[in-house]
């Protein structure tokens, strides 16, 4: 009897050892709003509104999502790390449409990797080097209702030349350690093809020193247009003096057609639970398709009911112009929710 007890006792800790050295975790985003936007675009010399109808929209300051995500102990601070993350519509139930892909089981991330005291290696379908860093000048909290959104072409697909990639897939991806608060990111995503070279180089450096954080992007795209990479470039920041937060950006696409320039600056400002952020951003083509410039300008509003659930208000307005003629104005109004668990 004795023995059973010993025998018994060994195996209960060694069970512990084991699930000590590893771990699983569920982790997941709910966010939804309500509101009301109109767009209006020149047509035959008379503008026609579009898109005006009263909504529930999933994502507001963050898309929905689930995770899994987990590491085991390998010994010598050597760790095998995997993050599995589907995306989802909290409106309508379904599966989110990432990349094109609708009903990707994981199509927000799915990479297993390594990590040590060098860095971290993840293989899959994770998100660029250039992802990373890209809205961390942003303001609007970089949502949906940034004043980015719908402007900027580097960020988003609005521009001419723009559309960066900036969840790929088949990817290769390297982050540094941080040393001296500077912290390097890489990747290569490869396009797994042999009659094209739409392959994907990302580069990025982020340097933090207290209240100061400056990072550069970036990116290569092979064969954009078919014959020709696309390059993007990303240089922001921010400057927290407590009581408020400066946050400003530049960018640019380019191609041998021409390119589209970006800027944009915001300030967070907290009061308690609550910060309000107002943004305004700017981007403008040079290049033979056109000379079209692009505003926007947006406030946004968050009240931490805990740290898990805030509630949010936004209003953001756009307008594109080619010279002097107005082609394009809209707006939005939204409040929401997000819970974090």
């Amino acid at each position: 009897m004795k023995q059973s007890l010993i025998v018994l006792a060994i195996l209960g800790s060694t069970a512990g050892f084991a699930q000590a050295q590893s771990s699983v975790t569920l982790y997941g985003l709910a966010d939804v709003w309500v509101g009301k936007g109109k767009t209006e675009t020149l047509t035959n010399g008379a503008f026609v509104t579009s898109g005006s109808a009263v909504q529930m929209t999933s994502g507001g300051l963050n898309g929905n999502r689930w995770g899994l995500r987990g590491t085991e102990d390998l010994g010598g601070g050597l760790k095998a790390i995997f993050t599995l993350e589907s995306g989802f519509n909290l409106d309508t139930g379904t599966a989110a449409t990432i990349n094109g892909a609708a009903n990707a089981s994981f199509g927000r991330q799915a990479f297993v990797g390594l990590q040590s005291g060098l860095g971290t290696l993840q293989l899959g379908n994770t998100y660029s080097a250039l992802n990373d860093i890209a809205g961390l000048g942003n303001s609007g909290f970089d949502s949906s209702f940034s004043a980015s959104q719908q402007v900027l072409a580097v960020n988003h697909s609005s521009g001419p030349v723009g559309g960066d990639r900036l969840r790929p897939t088949n990817v290769i991806k390297y982050i540094s350690p941080t040393l001296a608060g500077f912290v390097g990111r890489v990747n290569y995503a490869l396009d797994e093809a042999t009659t094209t070279k739409k392959h994907q180089v990302d580069l990025a450096a982020s340097w933090t020193s207290g209240p100061i954080n400056a990072n550069f992007g970036y990116q290569v795209q092979g064969d954009k247009t078919g014959t020709e990479d696309l390059k993007v470039t990303i240089l922001n920041g921010s400057y927290d003096l407590g009581v408020v937060k400066l946050m400003g950006s530049l960018g640019q696409s380019k191609l041998a057609a021409g390119k589209s320039t970006d800027v944009q600056f915001g300030v967070n400002v907290p009061f308690g639970p609550a910060t309000v952020s107002v943004g305004y951003a700017q981007s403008k083509d040079n290049q033979a398709a056109g000379n079209d410039k692009r505003t926007g300008f947006g406030v946004a509003a968050t009240y931490d009911l805990s740290k898990r659930s805030t509630l949010y208000t936004a209003v953001r307005a756009n307008k594109t112009k080619d010279g002097d003629v107005t082609l394009l104005k809209g707006n939005l109004f939204a409040a929401g929710m997000r819970h974090r668990f």
